[in-house]
């Protein structure tokens, strides 16, 4: 195959200026195209293809094709029109903007060298590497004919002085001399052998292999660690295709690369005085091959101009790449792989899920190399749980730590965990030196960054839970954050997850831990100060009537922890973004969060000078603990509120008490004392024209009311007149809420379930809803739960077994999820 089908592989266009402009077509269809809207079409794709890969200037552009007109604006629209035309044919439907035409360049167009090929580049190319055969048979024509304008004119002139030059060399040119002898072993694969066993990536290798097999470039990247290696030479198993496992630890340039790649080739000899052009040659010859290069962020930039080349050059030739970063070259396909799944939080311990999570089982068969009489009991299974969880998963962190069962018990590993990750290390010689510890792998990735970027990685430590471009703009005070960001996500070193509304980052623990060795202590509390003043300002803006304002805070709960546990109770804006946080968990349905900050910071409360905010945060927390079932500890700070108000002479103190009062004695299935002392407060609530208690009120008596449909002997009359009134009130109530307050679900649910006991199926089954949407829109857990409880009723009722039991799963899910205890009471 002669040298330019072999360089003109991998583009989307074909172009040649000898005999031309011609365009041809990479899908190879026959007969190029060398008509063109306007000669100055045809000549603005000449003048971009002698400056191929180079940003040419518009000025220089508008200069080059309009020489003799003075009119700048009537030449910038000619300019604009013309550009657009060949946008077109060049980028027709279907090729993303800018692929071919680049005008990323501020105020420039460049014609893209990846994506078009063209003769006269591969010319000048091969003439400089004095391939002067393969020179001269690129010499099909005059450069641009018929174009006599004196911007083309001094690259004509110079190619008219070498056709003349390389006429020697223009007949068939024999390489047979030249070629490289060399043979490739007959072996299938040429790859490492692993003497452990394989575990639990059968959806990563399914992906996998399906990528390698319908593109040519593929990268794999990950942290160090993360199985990157194992998982390239596992998949590479089970291909047809003759796959050659290449490691480059150990390259340092262009040349140790390919010759690296050549050694593992099995090729001796070698004929060409650059081992590049002896690499190219040989696997042009030796047929369809995937090469497996193995931690090539080593020599990143070396890798992928070899990968460009060599794939341009040699059709059948695939590659696979496991690196810490992508190459970023056109056409390379990334695979990102992340740690093992590990047993979810909330899921009890066992031996069985063991046998059932892919970080455990690894743990358990790398133990078994050291202890082959290990067996796991009930008590050993949380701990080697809590294990794989601290390692969030990390196989070679959790392969340090099964080496250590020879001196620690499993308990005695996780107490090493518990003070420091980077340590964690392991005597086998087996290991190379960058995977005998934690911190040896982690930190080959650091030692690639430049000091300021340490540094920002540092400041990012302080993060718990992951955060968001805005988060780090924010508490880093690094202008350059987004950009920053990115590099380190390319590097392996940050991780991102794409949500519905953002883009969060997180890191792994190890990485946090070694990132903020970069930082003194000066610098460390400088950046935590920064953190939690900014998080506790987010929870300060939580306000219940405006379910907008808990975005901001939506996947901030371990941030909000470290917030509060550093800083000053003693301060109003704690107690105010305290409430805040209290105030976006009991909407969201994250229970066990707010009970926590409640028995934390609740017996602490004293100190905040401020009544109002003292009994705001009281009757936040009351909202939660009966949904919890905790009605004495609720009873208890009710009569606290109750007592407060009174001595600081405020009137609606009392009644808020009273309704959350009432609330616990109908959760006790007491609903006669429920609905009297809710009644009387809300006579009070209006009396004392209070917006937020008059609708507080209205849910609590709805709710005592709708629950006589759920009793048994009551009086027929009697129960249709109180849940009567409870639809009036529930109507009332979505009448007066706002449509972002957290009532506007709630007084939708509310009226449902009136409507429900009444029999009206039809009607109720629109309450819900309305009530599933506003709550879904709004991310109000408890809403939608019950919401799936009653239509599940309802599709009970009509026979509708399938949706019904969906219904209740989802009822089940959620209830679960948030803990919630049902007493004998009020759906609330």
């Amino acid at each position: 195959m002669d040298r330019e089908m072999e360089n003109r592989s991998g583009h989307l266009w074909h172009l040649r200026l000898f005999g031309g402009p011609t365009l041809e077509s990479s899908q190879g269809d026959g007969g190029g195209q060398s008509h063109f809207r306007s000669a100055k079409v045809a000549a603005l794709l000449g003048y971009l293809a002698l400056h191929h890969g180079k940003p040419c200037s518009r000025e220089a552009l508008i200069e080059a094709l309009w020489p003799e007109e003075s009119d700048f604006q009537a030449v910038t629209n000619r300019f604009r029109v013309t550009l657009a035309s060949l946008r077109r044919q060049l980028e027709p439907q279907g090729f993303p903007f800018g692929s071919v035409l680049d005008t990323s360049v501020t105020g420039c167009v460049v014609l893209n060298k990846n994506t078009v090929w063209c003769d006269l580049t591969e010319f000048d190319k091969a003439y400089r590497e004095r391939d002067f055969s393969s020179a001269s048979a690129l010499l099909k024509g005059n450069l641009l004919p018929g174009i006599y304008d004196e911007w083309a004119s001094s690259d004509q002139l110079r190619l008219e002085l070498l056709t003349d030059e390389l006429a020697p060399f223009s007949s068939n040119f024999d390489q047979e001399s030249n070629i490289v002898s060399a043979e490739v072993t007959p072996e299938r694969h040429r790859l490492p052998l692993f003497l452990s066993k394989f575990f639990a990536r059968e959806r990563e290798m399914e992906l996998l292999a399906a990528l390698i097999e319908e593109h040519r470039l593929v990268t794999i990247t990950g942290p160090g660690g993360v199985g990157k290696t194992r998982i390239t030479v596992q998949v590479s198993q089970g291909s047809d295709l003759r796959t050659v496992f290449v490691p480059l630890t150990d390259c340092s340039n262009r040349n140790d690369l390919c010759e690296t790649i050549i050694r593992y080739l099995s090729i001796s000899t070698q004929t060409f005085p650059d081992p590049c052009d002896q690499l190219i040659e040989v696997l042009r010859r030796i047929g369809p091959i995937r090469l497996l290069l193995d931690n090539a962020e080593h020599v990143p930039e070396e890798v992928a101009d070899f990968v460009i080349r060599a794939l341009d050059a040699v059709p059948d030739l695939k590659i696979l790449v496991s690196s810490r970063q992508a190459l970023e070259v056109m056409g390379e396909q990334i695979f990102r792989l992340d740690p093992l799944e590990v047993p979810d939080i909330e899921d009890s311990a066992s031996v069985q899920m063991l046998y059932r999570s892919p970080a455990t089982r690894l743990f358990l068969d790398r133990v078994r190399q050291s202890r082959p009489d290990f067996v796991p009991s009930e008590a050993k299974a949380e701990c080697i749980v809590e294990i794989c969880r601290r390692l969030e998963g990390l196989p070679l962190g959790i392969e340090l730590a099964a080496a250590q069962i020879t001196v620690h018990s499993v308990s005695g590993i996780l107490e090493g965990l518990e003070t420091s990750l980077v340590d964690l290390k392991s005597r086998r010689r087996s290991l190379s030196s960058r995977h005998r510890s934690l911190r040896a792998a982690i930190q080959s990735s650091l030692d690639g960054l430049d000091s300021e970027s340490l540094k920002f990685l540092g400041k990012l430590s302080v993060f718990w839970g992951g955060w968001t471009v805005e988060h780090a703009e924010a508490v880093t005070g690094d202008e350059l954050a987004i950009e920053k960001l990115d590099d380190l996500n390319s590097k392996s070193l940050v991780n991102t997850e794409v949500l519905d509304d953002a883009v969060r980052f997180t890191c792994l623990e190890v990485v946090r831990q070694l990132a903020q060795e970069a930082l003194t202590k000066e610098e460390l509390d400088e950046v935590g100060k920064s953190h939690a003043n900014y998080f506790l300002e987010l929870a300060c803006k939580i306000d219940e009537n405006d379910l907008r304002t808990l975005r901001s805070l939506d996947h901030d709960s371990l941030n909000l922890n470290v917030a509060f546990q550093s800083s000053e109770p003693s301060d109003l804006s704690f107690w105010n973004a305290n409430r805040g946080a209290l105030t976006h968990a009991f909407i969201r349905g994250q229970f066990r969060s707010a009970l926590k900050w409640i028995r934390d910071y609740g017996p602490q409360i004293d100190q905040c000078d401020s009544y109002q905010e003292r009994c705001a945060w009281w009757r936040m927390a009351l909202q939660i603990l009966p949904e919890l079932g905790l009605y004495e500890e609720g009873n208890a700070m009710s009569e606290m509120l109750r007592q407060h108000a009174i001595k600081n002479l405020d009137s609606v103190g009392p009644v808020f008490a009273d309704i959350k009062q009432g609330l616990i004695f109908a959760r006790n299935g007491d609903l006669s004392t429920a609905i009297k002392m809710h009644r009387s407060a809300m006579v009070q609530a209006r009396s004392l024209d209070d917006e937020m208690l008059l609708e507080s009120a209205l849910a609590h008596l709805s709710g005592s009311l709708h629950e006589v449909g759920r009793k048994e002997g009551i009086d027929e009359n009697e129960k249709t007149q109180l849940l009567s009134e409870a639809e009036d009130l529930a109507v009332e109530l979505t009448k007066i809420v706002s449509p972002q307050s957290r009532r506007h679900p709630l007084a939708h649910l509310l009226a449902g379930v009136a409507i429900f006991y009444l029999g009206r199926y039809d009607e109720a089954k629109e309450f819900f809803a309305l009530a599933s949407t506003s709550a879904s829109r709004h991310g109000v857990t408890t809403v939608t739960m019950y919401s799936s409880y009653f239509e599940s009723e309802i599709a009970r009722i009509r026979g509708q077994s399938d949706l019904a039991e969906a219904k209740m799963n989802q009822f089940q899910l959620l209830r679960n999820q948030t803990g919630i205890v049902l007493g004998d009471g009020s759906w609330r």
